[in-house]
């Protein structure tokens, strides 16, 4: 066993008695002063309850924390969360969300359930999207899978997006900043039907140049351009039955595979084969091609909610679909042909490196369950996905004309020469059964048992111009996990809730694209195989919830143990650009949190997390030596802490400041442990005037111009992290 001891019980003593004695003990005016902290009922267990007393760690964001906070996208509110990081490279479709040490990989299924008002996203590409008019966030820690099913093995995260409003009311931005930023938003709300029927829809616009230069071809590499829309549409059908139905489309477009190479030198041409290294953030890019990423995502869920004297029936339809592609130079990401190692034959040849992605789906989902009033409370449940997927990953002689977009066949006559065409057929198809039952055997005591059975069959069919091996190879594979929950909750004190959990999850295995685990045996690389097997967890967790100074602070503590089998990771194989998963055999997780959140009078609050993460490798087959390793895209701790303020300027006018320091620790980003990244620390700012109407803003991210990777890759493929951006915006509520 390595090395376990953290300042962790030293930083909950610290927090504890920096509530005690923070400004609340000024004087008994002061306190009266100070506002309570905002109450926030949510539905981590698929029914309304207090955040306090849910037996759950989850991380809530109201209303106005979003707006206070400025989300609008997922890294926005996961970077508030401890023990939560969010990698994004490559395009804007790929994210790595690392939560409790649980971890996401290219290609990979995610290691929470995403809900939008109730419709689970189907597809890991859909995450990084715009979000528009949001209500409410929730970040629910620890398996949820007796619940949320597959892929929940690191938690669920809950979006509820604004309900519709009963009068016309509407909203405008308008935003500018570094690196030729520029977006708009638009917002109308209002009745259809007075009393029956009522609407909202949001439209966002954003363009930018960027931030990380191209020295061969000018311009940016990480340009970008987004439009999004969101329509809801709420009616009563009867005094029993509502319904809402929801709808999402997006563009975006911008720069892709934004990498450099370290074993390469762009001043010299030429490969040195330097030592890898995860710290080294001088990245040179000098592609003589201009990236290239298209994707357009669409989401439609029509949801009804009847109400009977027995309780409530939830119907959740839903209809997804999401088309990415993106291209870009190939390794070595260079300007001119050069004697690539990996080319045909012993000649300079230059390759460019694409993806395309086409996903569907259609889900159903039914609940049942009883009412809150009593008890005994029960839900019951069933789930139903089909999704169809088609991939392919082509890289293409790059003759000087450009990038050729290609989707489901290689490049025709006249066109350059496809080198490599790797391409396949998905079709999943998922159901579940699941249940809850709640019992409060004492007004304090509470007993809650949760289960869940998935199973996910997936049929993988390769193209007819598969190049990796057998065209119109099919394979096929199930997949399925019983996933209990049991919780335990006591109210040892007025506003002092402590709660035990255990459970279990899993993220279903699947299929590498074929050929790719014969070339990498070819090349010496363990442990890749055709299909990739189910990550299996078991956690334990104990927690407390409290609130202090008549709800004027909140101070939560959180320890958990999980143990992993079968943890899915990352492995790129230059030759074909392949993109491939392998699997851990055993990995242990052992970790806490610690969190506080106080109003001071005068309009003050101040918030402080700290998190950590001890992770280990139990059981590696691929390569016993690395046993003992920790565990990759695992921080070893976070940090955050902020403060905000909001108070009178003038009689028309408030004057707002808000600042979040965030710190992300050590970490490694392969099971060998190649080249660690140190600790990054990042600084977001915000501050203003606001009125009933306007509101304007100046924001700044990573104020202090941190320079470093935003991802390492097994030898030496980085991708630099933006510096700072800052720019003003302008509100207008009408």
């Amino acid at each position: 066993m390595k090395n376990r001891k953290h300042p962790f019980l030293a930083a909950c003593l610290l927090a504890a008695t920096g509530a005690g004695y923070a400004p609340f003990a000024d004087s008994q005016e002061a306190g009266r002063q100070a506002e309570a902290i905002e109450e926030i009922i949510v539905t981590a267990r698929l029914r309304s309850e207090s955040l306090l007393k849910v037996p759950v760690t989850v991380n809530a964001f109201s209303r106005e924390d979003i707006e206070d906070a400025a989300i609008r996208r997922p890294n926005d509110y996961l970077s508030l969360v401890p023990n939560v990081t969010l990698v994004e490279a490559q395009n804007a479709g790929t994210t790595f969300l690392t939560i409790r040490g649980i971890t996401q990989v290219r290609n990979n299924e995610p290691p929470v359930a995403v809900a939008v008002d109730g419709m689970l996203q189907t597809s890991p590409n859909q995450f990084n999207q715009a979000l528009l008019d949001l209500h409410q966030i929730e970040v629910l820690k620890g398996p949820q899978g007796a619940l949320y099913g597959r892929n929940a093995v690191g938690g669920a995260i809950n979006i509820t997006t604004r309900p519709p409003s009963d009068t016309l009311e509407g909203r405008l931005m308008l935003g500018a900043g570094n690196g030729e930023h520029r977006e708009a938003q638009v917002s109308l709300a209002g009745p259809l039907a007075p009393g029956r029927a009522w609407f909202r829809v949001n439209g966002y616009w954003m363009d930018r140049d960027g931030y990380l230069p191209n020295r061969n071809i000018g311009g940016h590499v990480d340009h970008k351009q987004d439009e999004s829309v969101q329509v809801r549409l709420d009616w009563l059908l009867n005094e029993a039955l509502s319904a809402d139905l929801r709808l999402y489309a997006s563009n975006t477009q911008g720069g892709s595979l934004n990498y450099n190479w370290q074993a390469f030198d762009y001043d010299l041409d030429t490969f040195t084969f330097a030592p890898a290294d995860a710290n080294n953030a001088d990245v040179i890019y000098e592609q003589n091609n201009r990236s290239m990423n298209d994707r357009d995502i669409l989401e439609v869920a029509l949801k009804l909610d009847y109400k009977a004297s027995w309780g409530t029936f939830i119907s959740i339809s839903s209809i997804n679909r999401m088309e990415e592609w993106y291209g870009a130079d190939q390794a070595p990401y260079s300007e001119s042909l050069t004697w690539y190692p990996f080319g045909p034959g012993a000649g300079p040849f230059d390759g460019i490196a694409q993806q395309y992605w086409d996903v569907g789906a259609l889900s159903q989902e039914v609940r049942f369950s009883s009412r809150d009033d009593q008890p005994l409370r029960w839900l019951a449940g069933a789930y139903y996905v089909a999704t169809d997927r088609f991939i392919s990953t082509p890289v293409v002689d790059d003759t000087g004309v450009g990038i050729v977009r290609i989707e489901r066949r290689p490049t025709g006559a006249g066109q350059p020469a496809t080198f490599s065409f790797l391409a396949d057929d998905n079709d999943n198809t998922a159901y579940a059964v699941f249940g809850q039952l709640n019992y409060d055997v004492a007004d304090s005591f509470e007993v809650s048992l949760a289960l869940r059975y998935d199973e996910d069959e997936r049929v993988q069919t390769t193209s007819p111009h598969h190049t990796g091996g057998s065209a119109n190879d099919r394979r096929v594979a199930t997949f399925d996990k019983l996933q209990p929950k049991l919780t335990l909750r006591y109210e040892a004190a007025r506003n002092v809730n402590v709660f035990g959990s255990y459970g279990e999850g899993f993220r279903s295995g699947q299929f590498n694209q074929t050929g790719t685990a014969a070339a990498a045996a070819a090349e010496g690389i363990d442990g890749v195989f055709d299909v990739v097997g189910q990550e299996e967890t078991r956690a334990f967790e104990f927690g407390l919830k409290s609130q202090l100074w008549e709800g004027r602070a909140s101070f939560n503590l959180a320890l958990f143990g999980t143990e992993v089998d079968g943890q899915q990771y990352f492995l790129f194989f230059a030759p074909t650009s392949s993109q491939v998963l392998a699997g851990i055999d055993q990995v242990e997780l052992l970790g806490g949190e610690a969190e506080l959140r106080s109003a001071i009078r005068g309009g003050w609050e101040i918030h402080a997390a700290y998190a950590f993460t001890d992770s280990e490798i139990k059981k590696y087959s691929a390569d016993p030596a690395f046993v003992g390793n920790k565990a990759p895209y695992v921080p070893e701790r976070t940090i955050n802490l902020g403060f905000q303020y909001r108070g009178p300027l003038t009689d028309r006018f408030d004057l707002f400041a808000r600042a979040d320091y965030e710190q992300r620790g050590k970490q490694y980003w392969d099971p060998d442990n190649s080249s660690a990244r140190n600790a990054v620390s990042l600084i977001n700012f915000r501050a203003g005037v606001e009125s009933d109407r306007w509101t304007l803003k100046a924001w700044a991210k990573n104020l202090g111009d941190e320079r470093y990777l935003a991802e390492y890759v097994l030898g030496g493929f980085v991708e630099q992290a933006p510096p700072r951006s800052y720019g003003i915006e302008l509100t207008y509520n009408f």
